[in-house]
């Protein structure tokens, strides 16, 4: 097999668009007001989520609730749940 004198072109995985020539425009930098805008954003949600519990207590009563229930998961959603782990059928809820 010579792959001597291959042409790029003719080879569908070396069509990549590092090889054709770049008309685009330069990313240009954001003024600094801008810059000042989005990082307040950044802070106001990072203290946003330090300010959010570390549990939910709501949703760990209803865990413990669920987990005493000797009815749940229904075999019904067993099977479906087993199903889709195992790519037999696509979602149905």
């Amino acid at each position: 097999m010579n792959i001597d004198g291959i042409d790029a072109s003719q080879v569908e995985g070396l069509k990549t668009p590092f090889l054709e020539s770049s008309s685009q425009a330069p990313i240009q930098e954001q003024p600094p007001e801008e810059k000042q805008a989005e990082t307040a954003k950044i802070e106001q949600l990072a203290q946003q989520a330090q300010e959010l519990p570390d549990n939910r207590p709501d949703v760990v009563a209803r865990g413990r609730e669920l987990l005493a229930d000797p009815n749940y998961p229904s075999p019904q959603v067993e099977d479906q749940v087993a199903k889709i782990l195992l790519g037999v059928e696509e979602e149905a809820f």
